[in-house]
């Protein structure tokens, strides 16, 4: 799961934290980019109704942007919502934003710092009832079921940075 480190990244980490904390911040932040991608992944070849290509969900009519979580980039998510709408109406269909993991609608609405007016909001557990998918089997696929997993990673890189230092 842990992606590796390739010189060049990271550069903000690093000039912030320090060269070696500064690559383990980069590693981490790559991992949890990972798991969107992978997330998307899942959604795409587990439903019965939702393909790659294919922006609508059998005569829902739902355009769907799809995020992992509730914690948005404030910079990014103005222009993603846009982009969503209009590829929404050039499609004519309705806007949707999927927060997977998030525990209720309120959750994404007190999260997103960006007017959400018109756009469906939905759960992860909403979506796979909507797309005929099992949450639990998506969240396995996607690999975003064992948190221990996650935390010896997290704790491994914190070992690491630390060793790092310390030489």
């Amino acid at each position: 799961m842990l992606r590796p480190y390739k010189d060049g990244n990271g550069l903000q980490y690093r000039a912030t934290y320090g060269e070696n904390f500064g690559k383990v911040l980069s590693r981490l932040q790559g991992t949890t980019v990972s798991f969107g991608t992978r997330l998307q992944h899942a959604v795409i070849n587990l439903s019965p109704t939702l393909k790659k290509g294919k922006p609508d969900i059998h005569g829902l009519g739902l355009a769907i942007e799809l995020k992992t979580g509730v914690a948005f980039d404030v910079k990014k998510a103005r222009a993603e919502i846009e982009d969503l709408v209009r590829h929404a109406n050039d499609a004519n269909l309705n806007p949707a934003l999927c927060c997977f993991l998030a525990d209720d609608i309120q959750s994404i609405e007190d999260e997103f710092k960006t007017d959400l007016t018109g756009i469906l909001l939905l759960t992860g557990r909403e979506l796979c009832e909507l797309a005929k998918m099992e949450f639990g089997l998506v969240l396995e696929t996607a690999g975003l079921t064992n948190s221990k997993s996650a935390r010896e990673e997290l704790l491994y890189l914190l070992k690491e940075a630390n060793e790092l230092d310390n030489s």
